[in-house]
């Protein structure tokens, strides 16, 4: 017969095998991506560049994105001089 002691050592069981599902899931997810890391940062790259309207065919896409970060911060430089400059008058 069912009492109340088995159903929850059932559910204390149910609960475990989440837990370690869900640990192994993460365990997982960290070794892919140190092992993939710089590839999958290379592929969102190409991604968003695309998606921005870069030409992302050729194989440089570390070259893309380095290009991309200074343009970026050029244009935040650019940006706060315009703010510096539109203060002081």
């Amino acid at each position: 017969m069912f009492t109340l002691r088995s159903i929850r050592r059932k559910s204390g069981q149910g609960m475990t095998e989440y837990i370690v599902i869900v640990a192994l899931v993460a365990v997982g997810a960290i070794l892919i991506v140190t092992l993939f890391g710089t590839q999958i940062k290379e592929t969102f790259h190409r991604i968003t560049g695309t998606v921005g309207g870069q030409d992302t065919t050729d194989k440089t896409s570390s070259k893309n994105t380095k290009d991309s970060d200074k343009e970026a911060t050029t244009k935040r430089q650019m940006d706060t001089f315009d703010d510096k400059q539109n203060s002081g008058k």
